[in-house]
Protein backbone atom coordinates (compact mmCIF):
# COMPACT_ATOMS: atom_id res chain seq x y z
CA UNK A 1 0.00 0.00 0.00
CA UNK A 2 1.42 3.39 -1.02
CA UNK A 3 0.62 6.44 1.06
CA UNK A 4 0.43 9.63 -0.92
CA UNK A 5 1.52 12.13 1.67
CA UNK A 6 3.69 15.15 1.12
CA UNK A 7 5.51 16.78 3.95
CA UNK A 8 5.83 20.55 4.25
CA UNK A 9 9.45 20.26 3.07
CA UNK A 10 8.42 18.28 -0.03
CA UNK A 11 5.84 20.96 -0.71
CA UNK A 12 8.50 23.70 -0.42
CA UNK A 13 10.77 21.79 -2.78
CA UNK A 14 7.94 21.49 -5.28
CA UNK A 15 7.40 25.22 -5.04
CA UNK A 16 11.06 26.06 -5.62
CA UNK A 17 11.40 23.51 -8.41
CA UNK A 18 8.38 24.96 -10.16
CA UNK A 19 9.90 28.44 -10.62
CA UNK A 20 11.93 29.40 -13.65
CA UNK A 21 15.66 28.73 -13.41
CA UNK A 22 16.12 32.41 -14.26
CA UNK A 23 15.35 33.14 -10.59
CA UNK A 24 18.19 30.91 -9.34
CA UNK A 25 21.12 32.88 -7.98
CA UNK A 26 22.49 34.94 -5.14
CA UNK A 27 20.97 38.38 -4.62
CA UNK A 28 22.44 41.02 -2.35
CA UNK A 29 21.96 44.53 -1.09
CA UNK A 30 23.70 46.77 1.40
CA UNK A 31 21.71 48.92 3.79
CA UNK A 32 23.25 52.16 5.03
CA UNK A 33 26.41 51.58 3.00
CA UNK A 34 27.04 55.35 2.87
CA UNK A 35 26.91 55.68 6.67
CA UNK A 36 29.94 57.21 8.36
CA UNK A 37 29.53 54.63 11.13
CA UNK A 38 30.43 51.14 9.88
CA UNK A 39 28.17 49.64 12.56
CA UNK A 40 25.11 50.89 10.66
CA UNK A 41 25.96 48.86 7.54
CA UNK A 42 23.92 45.67 7.00
CA UNK A 43 24.51 43.13 4.27
CA UNK A 44 21.40 41.26 3.11
CA UNK A 45 21.72 38.14 0.95
CA UNK A 46 18.97 36.12 -0.64
CA UNK A 47 19.88 32.83 -2.28
CA UNK A 48 17.49 30.99 -4.56
CA UNK A 49 18.44 27.52 -5.75
CA UNK A 50 16.61 24.48 -7.04
CA UNK A 51 16.43 23.23 -3.43
CA UNK A 52 15.66 26.26 -1.28
CA UNK A 53 15.35 29.98 -0.71
CA UNK A 54 17.43 31.46 2.11
CA UNK A 55 17.69 34.95 3.58
CA UNK A 56 20.75 36.11 5.51
CA UNK A 57 21.36 39.46 7.22
CA UNK A 58 24.79 40.26 8.65
CA UNK A 59 26.38 43.29 10.25
CA UNK A 60 27.47 44.70 13.60
CA UNK A 61 25.69 42.60 16.26
CA UNK A 62 23.43 41.23 13.54
CA UNK A 63 23.09 37.72 12.18
CA UNK A 64 19.82 36.32 10.86
CA UNK A 65 19.53 33.24 8.68
CA UNK A 66 16.10 32.05 7.55
CA UNK A 67 14.61 29.61 5.12
CA UNK A 68 11.85 31.23 3.09
CA UNK A 69 9.04 29.76 1.06
CA UNK A 70 7.65 30.92 -2.23
CA UNK A 71 4.09 31.93 -1.50
CA UNK A 72 3.15 32.89 -5.03
CA UNK A 73 4.92 33.09 -8.37
CA UNK A 74 4.32 34.92 -11.60
CA UNK A 75 6.42 35.30 -14.73
CA UNK A 76 8.25 38.42 -13.52
CA UNK A 77 7.62 38.26 -9.74
CA UNK A 78 7.84 35.94 -6.75
CA UNK A 79 6.30 36.47 -3.32
CA UNK A 80 8.30 35.22 -0.31
CA UNK A 81 7.26 34.28 3.23
CA UNK A 82 9.20 33.22 6.32
CA UNK A 83 9.41 29.45 6.77
CA UNK A 84 12.06 28.42 9.32
CA UNK A 85 14.84 30.02 11.34
CA UNK A 86 18.26 28.47 10.74
CA UNK A 87 21.33 28.52 13.04
CA UNK A 88 19.09 29.51 16.01
CA UNK A 89 18.72 33.04 14.66
CA UNK A 90 15.00 33.66 14.89
CA UNK A 91 14.17 37.29 15.61
CA UNK A 92 10.91 36.78 17.47
CA UNK A 93 10.00 40.46 17.78
CA UNK A 94 10.09 41.27 14.07
CA UNK A 95 8.76 37.90 12.91
CA UNK A 96 5.69 38.48 15.07
CA UNK A 97 5.22 41.82 13.28
CA UNK A 98 5.44 40.25 9.82
CA UNK A 99 6.43 36.97 8.23
CA UNK A 100 6.01 38.63 4.83
CA UNK A 101 9.34 38.84 2.99
CA UNK A 102 7.68 40.64 0.13
CA UNK A 103 7.80 40.51 -3.60
CA UNK A 104 10.80 40.42 -5.91
CA UNK A 105 10.10 41.69 -9.40
CA UNK A 106 12.24 41.64 -12.51
CA UNK A 107 11.76 44.39 -15.09
CA UNK A 108 13.98 42.82 -17.73
CA UNK A 109 17.21 44.33 -16.47
CA UNK A 110 16.97 44.89 -12.69
CA UNK A 111 15.57 43.04 -9.69
CA UNK A 112 13.50 45.04 -7.20
CA UNK A 113 12.47 43.86 -3.73
CA UNK A 114 9.61 45.29 -1.69
CA UNK A 115 10.08 43.61 1.68
CA UNK A 116 7.85 44.44 4.68
CA UNK A 117 10.19 42.47 6.98
CA UNK A 118 13.22 44.58 6.05
CA UNK A 119 11.10 47.75 6.30
CA UNK A 120 10.05 46.82 9.86
CA UNK A 121 13.47 45.55 10.88
CA UNK A 122 15.78 48.18 9.43
CA UNK A 123 13.88 51.32 8.34
CA UNK A 124 11.40 51.79 11.21
CA UNK A 125 8.49 50.83 8.98
CA UNK A 126 9.38 53.21 6.15
CA UNK A 127 8.42 51.42 2.93
CA UNK A 128 11.35 51.08 0.55
CA UNK A 129 12.01 49.39 -2.76
CA UNK A 130 15.43 47.78 -2.74
CA UNK A 131 17.49 47.14 -5.86
CA UNK A 132 19.14 43.73 -5.74
CA UNK A 133 22.49 42.82 -7.24
CA UNK A 134 22.41 39.32 -8.71
CA UNK A 135 25.24 36.85 -9.10
CA UNK A 136 24.76 34.04 -11.58
CA UNK A 137 23.65 30.68 -10.23
CA UNK A 138 26.44 28.11 -10.17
Amino acid sequence: MVHNTTSKEDNLNLQVNSISKNWYGKYSLSLNEDSEDWRDIHEITLEISKDSVTYKAAGFQLYEFYKLEIKEKKEAAIHLNFSTALDNTENQVFLEETKDFGIITFDGSKYFWKCPYIDERFTDGKKETYILKKEAYK
